[in-house]
């Protein structure tokens, strides 16, 4: 199991569209509250091994930027609600 700090970073991706990044303790956990939300994707994808909380919310928050930087400055589709 996996220690109470560590969370697993992944994407949400629609085809090969990523429409969701995030961060989550538990990764099954999350895919079920995504579906229960109505979030329309075709896969999750895991990002590398779990980390420790801050690093991953670093991974976050700079893997958001650089989408932003491919993307005309949007987020995907569904981090609308993370400021830009």
């Amino acid at each position: 199991m996996a220690k109470e700090r560590e969370l697993f970073c992944y994407e949400l991706r629609y085809g090969s569209q990523v429409v969701y990044i995030g961060i989550a303790p538990d990764l099954t956990e999350a895919e079920k509250q995504h579906r229960e939300e109505g979030l329309d994707y075709t896969s999750v994808v895991q990002i590398g091994l779990r980390l420790p909380k801050e690093e991953a919310e670093a991974w976050l928050e700079e893997r958001l930027a650089d989408y932003r930087r491919t993307h005309r400055g949007q987020n995907p589709r569904f981090n609308q609600a993370v400021a830009a």
